[in-house]
């Protein structure tokens, strides 16, 4: 599925990604790192930079960019918000871009 993400959610979906796992887990969380990880490229026109513990971006990071993710991408992310969610700790950032997901 063809979905667009800009740089903040980008990162949302980075951090909500499970540290541990089985290798079927491992080899998801390594898809989603290299499709959404800031290339050089991006790093340089959206200034991205590490401050303190913050990651700092321009206004430009917020014009979207369309991935491809796959069906077990997709059931594997929107797995780790429902869990999020049946353990009430969903938090309203995570819930916009779970709608953009489910939506697609």
């Amino acid at each position: 599925m063809k979905i667009k993400f800009n740089i903040p959610e980008r990162y949302l979906l980075l951090q909500i990604l499970p540290s541990e796992g089985n290798f079927a887990t491992m080899s998801l969380i390594e898809n989603f790192q290299e499709i959404l990880y800031p290339t050089e490229q991006e790093v340089k026109e959206y200034a991205i930079k590490m401050e303190d513990t913050v990651i700092k971006w321009n206004e430009k990071a917020i014009e979207e960019k369309e991935f491809e993710l796959s069906d077990s991408m997709l059931e594997f992310i929107l797995d780790i918000f429902k869990k999020q969610s049946d353990d009430n700790k969903l938090n309203f950032r995570y819930y916009m871009i779970y709608k953009k997901i489910s939506n697609g």
